[in-house]
Formats: C-alpha cells, structure tokens, sequence
C-alpha cells in the first residue's frame, strides 16, 4: 500500500469526522497529522468526533475547552473533534502552554 504522501496537515474547514479519518490514517507509525499552535507544531494521533454536542457556532480550528487530562475540544466546518492524543514540538512550558492552550486559540 506504500506510506501516505499527501499534505499532512489537518485543514479544520473539513467536517469533524473527516478529519477524523485523516487523523487516524496518519496516526503512529507514519507521520502524524500536524497543525501550527503559535511558533510550535501539534502532532495529532488521535481524536474522535463528538456528537450530540452543543456549541456556539465558532470559526473552524477555534479551541472550545481544554480539560486538565489535557484533551481538547476543536470547531470544525460541521462538528466538533476531542483531540485526545498528541504531542508539541518543540514542547511549551507552563508560561507558553497557558497562552496557546486555551479556549479561543486558533490553530493555523
């Protein structure tokens, strides 16, 4: 089947579960799906779409919630994604890690 060669960044104007599937496609072993987070990358390996879940309408790529297990609630197109697996590189602080990891930051 060979390795994926596509664009590997996560494009947040998608519905909730597409990107779902192209998260989970690029998820451990290959190359993980990636999104700009200020001068840093996230490498995201999994999430899953949240149904049934009630928002106010925001801007795709808009940060919802952030949970202390550090799990967080994305706006897409059409939905909502929980990224639950990732990493950052180069790695935040705690003084970074409060001003991009909070609701309303948007993912580039």
């Amino acid at each position: 089947y060979g390795k994926y060669k596509g664009n590997d960044f996560i494009n947040w104007r998608s519905k909730a579960q597409d990107i779902e599937n192209f998260i989970r496609a690029r998820a451990y072993p290959y190359d993980s799906a990636k999104t700009k987070l200020g001068n840093s990358y996230m490498f995201v390996d999994k999430a899953r779409v949240l149904k049934n879940y009630k928002y106010q309408t925001q801007l795709p790529g808009r940060v919802l919630n952030v949970y202390k297990n550090k799990k967080i609630e994305v706006s897409t197109a059409e939905g909502v994604l929980l990224l639950e697996n990732y990493k950052i590189y180069p790695p935040l602080n705690k003084i970074t890690e409060k001003v991009y990891l909070k609701k309303g930051t948007k993912f580039n």
